[in-house]
């Protein structure tokens, strides 16, 4: 392929947004799949009671371009009660009850899985 001076920056430049756009689509499919893995382990890990709060995980994207992706994990059914089952609560008879951390460890490994992917898909 040749190129004439004149329309190396251009050239180079198309190049350039084809390779972001490739490596921006790539990151946001690892992206679907690492929030996917999140909320089976948010299923596995969480508080068992009657089973309730485990099963209301699920993942949300709630904004999605050519080039960027956000998605929220979170707790559709029981969403009031993750903070308290994550920190622990005061009782009513002036006891407390203790945390169960379960989402700071899953949230610690997407973040991990996502670094990783990035790393992996930039070469």
């Amino acid at each position: 392929m040749q190129i004439k001076i004149d329309d190396l920056a251009k050239t180079v430049m198309a190049e350039l947004k084809d390779y972001s756009r490739e490596m921006a689509g790539a990151l946001k499919a690892e992206s679907k799949e690492i929030a996917k893995a999140c909320v089976q382990e948010l299923k596995a890990t969480s508080p068992y009671d009657n089973g309730d709060y485990s099963k209301g995980w699920t993942s949300t994207t709630s904004y999605e371009s050519d080039r960027e992706i956000c998605i929220t994990v979170h707790n559709k059914d029981h969403y009031q009660h993750t903070h308290l089952l994550e920190d622990g609560h005061a009782n009513v008879d002036g006891g407390r009850t203790p945390g169960k951390p379960h989402i700071g460890p899953a949230a610690d490994n997407a973040a991990a899985k996502l670094e990783k992917a990035a790393e992996v898909i930039a070469g």
